[in-house]
């Protein structure tokens, strides 16, 4: 390659590095703000409140105070989404941060109050689970959403949690037309996880034996750091980006295949992986409904769009992945210093008799 091609390559990298969050919020903010967390204490937002402190912000969390020992010296109001916002009455933040919204009239309450007060900028914790179930690749923003038959429910349950997280959507553009984020997070993983969906394939190997495996090894694994998500929602913060972005890696950036090879090599587990498909559980009728699937993976021959959904949107405004192999790491590193019992007890519906049956299914279909 010519010296020339190669110096346009290192700008183009650098012109990259310096747009993506991780090099904007380094150090200092330009402009401290004044941030409100509604929630903040569960699994995404200590990374978000972390990285609104690191970054000189001031901070404020709403909750029901239950548990707020992780920032004990921040300001921390009690309350509660379901009609106990008095703690919020007469006062105003240069933004809000609202990662437990789930029911739309707690949205709407919150929402029409916070713009009451003067506070400018909402960004809203959304969900992927909003668009319809499709297997069109390279599905964005503008994809079809879900719909609620009775918009009234407000039952939180797997049929439900798309929809609603719709007409939350909606809540907030009601009152903030033209200053909201709404970010769609696909699988969330990293250190502090507590869906135990991502560490199944960390601890699962290190009970040995025959293991089932969400084959082929090449089918698209589709998530996003909790980190890459906490960096990218203080940059919206600080650079005033409104609109709605997918929140997920890049397209056939990593694989299944990866993932339990590099957690094999982590742990150094003896584990004979089978590799089965959604489609020989369905099969064989493994598969369906009220039967649990493989943690964190989708079927594709409902869902395929998903594991190709596009960041287009968001990375042009700046989003940046880390190395999937550095969120394996860390993610292991966080796991493995959990007490034995926590990690024996992984809240994952795929128990050890379901996955026998898998394997025993898969091994007679072979003889």
């Amino acid at each position: 390659m010519q010296r020339r091609e190669l110096m346009k390559l290192a700008a183009l990298a650098a012109a990259m590095g310096a747009f993506s969050p991780r090099a904007l919020l380094a150090g200092s903010a330009a402009k401290p703000l004044q941030i409100l967390f509604l929630g903040g204490t569960g699994f995404i937002g200590p990374h978000m409140v972390q990285r609104a402190v690191d970054r000189g912000h001031a901070v404020t969390l709403f909750n029901r105070g239950n548990s707020n020992d992780r920032f004990p010296d921040l300001e921390t109001l009690t309350g509660d989404r379901d009609g106990k916002l008095e703690a919020l009455e007469g006062r105003r933040w240069d933004a809000v941060v609202d990662t437990s919204g789930y029911v739309p009239r707690h949205v709407d309450d919150s929402a029409r109050l916070l713009k009451a007060g003067g506070t400018p900028h909402y960004l809203f914790i959304s969900t992927v689970a909003v668009y319809e179930p499709s297997t069109a690749p390279g599905l964005d923003e503008s994809a079809a959403l879900r719909t609620m038959a009775d918009p009234t429910v407000e039952k939180v349950d797997g049929d439900t949690y798309g929809p609603l997280k719709v007409l939350c959507e909606q809540a907030v553009d009601k009152h903030y037309p033209d200053a909201a984020t709404i970010l769609r997070p696909t699988f969330i993983v990293g250190p502090g996880d507590t869906t135990d969906r991502f560490a199944h394939y960390l601890e699962r190997p290190l009970a040995g034996g025959s293991m089932a495996a969400p084959g082929p090894m090449e089918m698209p694994l589709t998530y996003v750091d909790v980190r890459d998500l906490a960096d990218f929602t203080i940059h919206a913060l600080e650079q005033q980006v409104y609109g709605r972005y997918n929140m997920v890696n890049a397209p056939g950036a990593a694989t299944t295949g990866e993932l339990m090879q590099r957690s094999l090599a982590l742990s150094g587990a003896e584990v004979e992986l089978v590799w089965i498909s959604h489609a020989f559980l369905r099969q064989q009728e493994l598969l369906g409904e009220g039967k649990p699937g493989y943690p964190m993976m989708v079927d594709p021959a409902e869902y395929g769009g998903f594991s190709s959904l596009s960041q287009a949107a968001a990375v042009a405004q700046g989003f940046q992945n880390r190395n999937f192999a550095d969120t394996i790491k860390v993610t292991w590193d966080w796991w493995s210093s959990l007490p034995a019992e926590r990690r024996s007890g992984r809240r994952v519906s795929l128990t050890p008799e379901i996955e026998a049956s898998w394997i025993a299914a898969w091994k007679a279909a072979q003889a």
